[in-house]
C-alpha cells in the first residue's frame, strides 16, 4: 500500500526500504500503565530496590483509574436542572400511552386546531414519560447519567483498542465531556447523541485494518489486487446491515438522525472513493455494498408512522431557519460558550501537526465537515466533541511521544508495589469526592424559578384562572403541566405556541410570536415568513382570541405590547419574573365568576431565587403540595 508521500509500504505501514531503520523519538512508547502492564513481571533486583507490584495489583488500578474517568467525565455532564421541553416530552409520551394512539394534528393549543403534527421524537417522549411514571425524577436523572456512561465508556474503550496510553485515554475522555456538558440535557438529543457515539465505534470496529490510514494510490501506479492494500473483512462488514434497525430508530427518537445519515453516508462514499483509487475495477463490488448500506440507512427513516411526510417537513424546515432559537445560532467565538469549541479545535489541530501516524483522509474530511456545522450552529458542537473523542486520541499520543527526548528511552520496569498501592488510594479518594459532589445531582431534578414561573402559576392555580394562554415560548410546556391539574378537559387552558415550534405550528403564528417577543426593534438574528406581513407586536393578543397572558418582565416589547392595550388588559400578578394580565372583560368586571378583586391581586417586584423539585407542579386544594423551596446556595 501507499503511504500519504507515495511510498510503497506493508500491511503494517513500515517502508519497503533497504537497509538498518534507525529508531526514532517518535516511536517511543508513552509511560503509561498500559506499558507497565505489559512488561515483563520477573527481574533480576537489588535486595533494596522495592517489590514490583504484582498483575493483579496493575489490573486494579486500571480498573479504578476506569471508574475515575468515566464518574469524572460524568460528573461534568450530570446538569440536573429541568429542561424548559421536558415537561412536554412527558406529557406527550403520557397521553399516547393512555390513549393507545399517536395524536395526528397539535394538541393542547387554540392557534394550531387541526394543523398536523410531525412527532419525531416520539420513542423517546415514550422512554421519559414510562420512566417518570415508574420511577419518578430519579429515573429520569439516573437514565441521563447512564447514558452519558456509555458513551464515554465507548470513546475510552475505542482510545484503548488504539492503544493510547491510559493516563492519554482518559485526559480525553475529559476532554470530550467537556464539550458534551453545553447540551447534554433532558431533551431526546442525548438518545441521538448516544447512537450517533454506537455508529462511529461501530464503523471503526467494522473498517479495523482499514481505518486510520492514508489510502491515496498515485496515479502513476497499478491498482492493487484485492487482497493487498486497506485490510476488507468480509465478517465484519455484514454488520454495516445493522444500519437499517440503527436508523429506523433513531429517526423515531430525535431529529438528529440526519446529521446521522449524513455522516454515514459521507463515510461510506469516501470510503468507496479510496477503493477505487486502491483497486481500481476491482473495487467496484465493495463499491456497490457501500452504495447498498447506504440507501439501507436512508429507507430506514421512513419507518416512521408518517413515511415520507417527515421528509417533506424537515425540508420545509431547512428553508425556514431557527435563529431566535439559541441552539441554531452560530457560535461566539470570543465568548466563553466557545470554550470547549477552541479547546476540541487545538487538541485536533496539534495531535494531527505533530503525530506520526498515518492520516485517515476519510476522518480528516468528515472532521472539517461537522466543525463547520458546529461553527454554523451551536447544537452541533456535540458531534464534533464525539468525533474527536474517537478518532483524535491516537493522533494525540502520537504526538506527545514525539515530544520526549529523542535520549529518553521507554520504561519496562513496573511500577513498585507501594507506588501502585498509593496511587489507587489517591484515586479511591478522588472518587469518594466525586461521589459527594455527584450525589445530589443524581437525586434532586431542580427546577430554578429564576428561570422559570413558577410563583406565576401558583396565583393562576389560587385563583382558577382558565382560558385561552399567551405563555413565553420557553414556559410554554411547563405552563402545560401545570395546566393538566384541572380535570374538567372542558377547563383546561391552551397555550398559543409551545417548544414543538414547526413541527405542529404554522409558520404566521410562529412569527406573531416571536414578533411578540423581539418586537421591531430586535437586533439578533430574525427569519419571518414573507407571508407574516411586517412585524407586529400586538398581532399575537388578537390570533385566536386570548384571553391570559404569562410573559417574562425581561421580553420588554411584550410588556409594552400589553400596557399599551392596558384597556382590554388588567395586570392581575407580577414578580422579579413574570407578569400575569387578563382580558378585563373576564377578570376585571364584577360579578363574573372569574373576577379577581384588587385586593386580591399581587403586584410586587418579589425576587424569585431558590429551586424547587421537578414537577414543581402548583399546589391545589384537592391536592396536597407537589414542591418545596430549597434555597440556592450562595
Amino acid at each position: 500500500m501507499w503511504d500519504s508521500r507515495g511510498r510503497l509500504t506493508t500491511q503494517g505501514g513500515a517502508l519497503l526500504e533497504s537497509g538498518p531503520r534507525k529508531s526514532s523519538s517518535s516511536d517511543q512508547a508513552v509511560f503509561s500503565m498500559s506499558s507497565i502492564a505489559s512488561s515483563p513481571s520477573i527481574h533480576s533486583t537489588h535486595p533494596d530496590q522495592a517489590v514490583p507490584a504484582s498483575a493483579l495489583w496493575m489490573a486494579v488500578l486500571r480498573s479504578v483509574w476506569v471508574v475515575t474517568v468515566l464518574l469524572s467525565g460524568g460528573l461534568v455532564m450530570a446538569m440536573n436542572q429541568a429542561d424548559a421541553d421536558l415537561w412536554g416530552h412527558t406529557l406527550y409520551g403520557k397521553e399516547w400511552i393512555e390513549t393507545g394512539r399517536l395524536a395526528p394534528t397539535t394538541t393542547h393549543s387554540y392557534t394550531a386546531i387541526g394543523f398536523r403534527w410531525i412527532n419525531h421524537e416520539n420513542l423517546a417522549e415514550l422512554l421519559s414519560a414510562w420512566t417518570e411514571m415508574n420511577l419518578g425524577s430519579v429515573g429520569l436523572l439516573a437514565g441521563k447519567f447512564a447514558l452519558s456512561q456509555l458513551v464515554l465508556g465507548l470513546i475510552l474503550w475505542q482510545a484503548r483498542r488504539s492503544q493510547v496510553p491510559w493516563l492519554l485515554a482518559g485526559g480525553m475522555v475529559i476532554v470530550t465531556a467537556t464539550g458534551l456538558a453545553f447540551h447534554w440535557h433532558f431533551r431526546p438529543q442525548i438518545l441521538g447523541y448516544t447512537l450517533f457515539t454506537l455508529m462511529i465505534a461501530g464503523l471503526s470496529w467494522i473498517f479495523e485494518g482499514w481505518e486510520g490510514r492514508w489510502h491515496w494510490r498515485p496515479w502513476s501506479a497499478a491498482p492493487m489486487p484485492l487482497d493487498a492494500g486497506a485490510e476488507y473483512r468480509w465478517g465484519r462488514m455484514r454488520a454495516l446491515w445493522l444500519a437499517f434497525p440503527l436508523f429506523a430508530i433513531w429517526t423515531n427518537t430525535h431529529g438528529s438522525f440526519a446529521a446521522g445519515v449524513a455522516v454515514f453516508g459521507a463515510y461510506l462514499v469516501f470510503r468507496s472513493v479510496e477503493a477505487i483509487l486502491l483497486w481500481g475495477k476491482s473495487g467496484a463490488g465493495r463499491v456497490r455494498r457501500f452504495a447498498l448500506m447506504s440507501f439501507l440507512a436512508v429507507l430506514a427513516t421512513c419507518a416512521t408512522p408518517y413515511g415520507l411526510d417527515l421528509h417533506r417537513w424537515m425540508f420545509a424546515a431547512i428553508g425556514h431557519p431557527q435563529p431566535e432559537i439559541i441552539d441554531w445560532q452560530p457560535i461566539a467565538l470570543l465568548s466563553g460558550d466557545a470554550v470547549p469549541f477552541w479547546l476540541l479545535t487545538v487538541v485536533t489541530i496539534f495531535s494531527l501537526r505533530f503525530s506520526t501516524r498515518p492520516k485517515d483522509l476519510t476522518h480528516c474530511l468528515i472532521l472539517g465537515l461537522v466543525a463547520w456545522q458546529a461553527v454554523s450552529h451551536i447544537r452541533h458542537l456535540t458531534f464534533l466533541a464525539l468525533l474527536v473523542g474517537l478518532w483524535i486520541p491516537p493522533h494525540l499520543a502520537s504526538a506527545m511521544g514525539r515530544m520526549k527526548p529523542a535520549s529518553e528511552s521507554p520504561s519496562i520496569h513496573p511500577w513498585p508495589r507501594p507506588m501502585v498501592q498509593f496511587a489507587i488510594v489517591i484515586l479511591l479518594a478522588w472518587i469518594g469526592h466525586v461521589g459527594t459532589q455527584l450525589a445530589p445531582r443524581l437525586r434532586v431534578l431542580e427546577v430554578d424559578r429564576a428561570r422559570f414561573p413558577v410563583g406565576a402559576m401558583q396565583f393562576i392555580e389560587d385563583h382558577q384562572l382558565r382560558g385561552r394562554t399567551v405563555v413565553m415560548f420557553n414556559w410554554a410546556q411547563y405552563a402545560l403541566a401545570c395546566f393538566e391539574l384541572e380535570s374538567d378537559p372542558l377547563r383546561q387552558s391552551t397555550v398559543a405556541i409551545d417548544g414543538r415550534y414547526s413541527t405542529c405550528y404554522p409558520v404566521n403564528v410562529i412569527d406573531a410570536h416571536f414578533d411578540f417577543m423581539l418586537g421591531p426593534y430586535y437586533t439578533g438574528g430574525r427569519y419571518r415568513h414573507p407571508n407574516s406581513g411586517p412585524i407586529d407586536p400586538e398581532k399575537m393578543l388578537t390570533i385566536g382570541a386570548p384571553e391570559l397572558c404569562v410573559i417574562c418582565r425581561t421580553q420588554k416589547p411584550s410588556v409594552r405590547a400589553l400596557e399599551a392595550h392596558a384597556d382590554e388588559w388588567a395586570l392581575l400578578y407580577q414578580d422579579s419574573l413574570a407578569q400575569v394580565w387578563g382580558r378585563r372583560t373576564r377578570f376585571d368586571s364584577p360579578g363574573r365568576r372569574d373576577y379577581v378583586p384588587p385586593t386580591a391581586r399581587r403586584i410586587s417586584d418579589e425576587l424569585q431565587s431558590g429551586t424547587v423539585p421537578y414537577p414543581a407542579l402548583p399546589r391545589t386544594t384537592d391536592r396536597r403540595g407537589s414542591w418545596q423551596l430549597v434555597e440556592s446556595e450562595g
